[in-house]
């Protein structure tokens, strides 16, 4: 009985992760298009100037 209820409680500890994960990746990608953005914009600015 006690190795069903681990089995149980296993899925929902690993769906958490993913869900922490899910954020990590989320605040990754926008951090790597906020540079994306200001990168672009600088060198605009160079190739104009």
């Amino acid at each position: 009985m006690s190795t069903n209820t681990t089995q149980i409680e296993s899925p929902t500890e690993s769906n958490d992760d993913d869900d922490d994960d899910n954020h990590v990746v989320d605040a990754a990608e926008s951090y790597i298009l906020h540079w994306n953005e200001r990168s672009r914009k600088l060198l605009l600015h160079e190739l104009e100037g």
